[in-house]
């Protein structure tokens, strides 16, 4: 019962900070506005609107040295899942990532560049569908 008040109260503060976020910024350009519905669909549950993480659920995007560096492993993390691209020994979260290889090579490239640019300080380069594009066929 525990379990369930907890992840009901998590849907809860993710749904309403999502809603927040997008009230707060309603002038930002079409393809931001794109960019963070695609992150708060796919991405904000778990990982927060804010991108914070949800404690031992799931990590945090800010603050990550993945998000921030060179976009390949993000992309192939996306794309492949966290079990095929992260190193093994390393710290266990109670939700599983699945592969976003479903999204379009567009969708891919405005969640990337989203985390990338509205979730870390200081914001890294955005990201091209033609380099989700490569990434795929490898």
């Amino acid at each position: 019962m525990k379990t369930r008040s907890f992840f009901s109260a998590l849907i809860f503060a993710a749904t309403a900070s999502a809603i927040l976020a997008n009230d707060a910024e309603s002038s930002d350009s079409p393809e931001l506005k794109r960019a963070r519905d695609t992150y708060d669909l796919h991405c904000g549950l778990c990982h927060m609107a804010d991108g914070s993480g949800a404690g031992r659920m799931s990590p945090p995007i800010e603050g990550s040295a993945l998000v921030a560096g060179d976009p390949a492993p993000l992309i192939d993390l996306l794309l492949h899942g966290p079990d095929a691209v992260l190193p093994k020994p390393r710290k266990k979260y109670t939700s599983v990532m699945l592969p976003y290889r479903h999204l379009t090579d567009e969708q891919l490239a405005d969640v990337v560049t989203y985390m990338r640019t509205q979730l870390i300080d200081p914001p890294a380069g955005a990201v091209t569908p033609v380099q989700i594009a490569e990434r795929r066929k490898k």
